[in-house]
């Protein structure tokens, strides 16, 4: 039996189900707004336009600042409610 249509999207494209394929110079260098990806605290990717954004090279944010870090001490309480949010489902 063929299943070579599993791991595809709408489009007839690969699914990108990997975290490996998200990176600045693949799916998230592509976006008009900036992007960026958290592992295991820390921001392990974003694209060109979060860089600008926030005034930052990609040197300085990559593998080295957290979420935390980037987000101003009065707007936590509100993006981690949102955070907790996006966690449970609640937010699509």
């Amino acid at each position: 039996m063929d299943q070579s249509h599993i791991n595809k999207n709408k489009f007839g494209d690969d699914d990108f189900s990997q975290e490996s394929d998200l990176s600045p110079e693949n799916d998230l260098g592509s976006h008009s707004s900036g992007v960026f990806l958290i592992k295991d605290g820390l921001i392990s990717s974003c694209n060109q336009k979060f860089t600008m954004q926030l005034g930052y090279k990609m040197e300085e944010l990559v593998n080295v600042k957290t979420f935390k870090e980037i987000v101003h001490t009065e707007d936590w309480p509100v993006i981690d409610h949102q955070i907790s949010l996006l966690l449970s489902d609640e937010i699509h």
